[in-house]
């Protein structure tokens, strides 16, 4: 793709692409012979939040909740390096980061019982983290099977 083509459509390359150029210099002189074609970029942006955040009533029982969520549909040139799961009480104001996970699953323990948590969670790429965060799920925690 010439430089031209660029500016006539610069949304037409994808994430993650690799950008190859050559350099030439340009002064009242003349210009310079093209310098050597480097790879020396990729296009990234934000990763897609994560979708369809759901309990996993298989595992949450008692003060342990199991989430599963899905990758978003665009990982913005890169891929998801890791995941930060927030919880927040009902007795709470402030979303609180409680762990990051590798994968699309969380196992998280230890919540007061009695009381319903709400979850969210929030992706993270070589970029940085998602802009927006999944959808959110709560969960009243009892002993016994939810």
């Amino acid at each position: 793709m010439t430089v031209a083509n660029l500016r006539l459509n610069p949304f037409t390359i994808q994430w993650g692409s690799s950008i190859y150029a050559r350099i030439v210099a340009t002064n009242f002189y003349g210009s310079s012979k093209a310098s050597d074609a480097g790879n020396g970029a990729v296009i990234l942006t934000y990763p897609d939040a994560p979708t369809n955040l759901a309990v996993n009533s298989e595992i949450t029982v008692g003060s342990t909740v199991g989430l599963t969520w899905d990758e978003g549909s665009q990982n913005g040139g890169t891929v998801v390096l890791d995941y930060t799961v927030y919880s927040r009480s009902s007795i709470e104001n402030d979303w609180t980061i409680i762990s990051t996970i590798v994968g699309t699953s969380a196992t998280l323990v230890n919540f007061n019982l009695g009381l319903t948590y709400s979850f969210k969670v929030q992706a993270r790429s070589a970029f940085d983290f998602s802009l927006g965060y999944s959808n959110e799920v709560s969960v009243l925690t009892a002993i016994g099977p939810n």
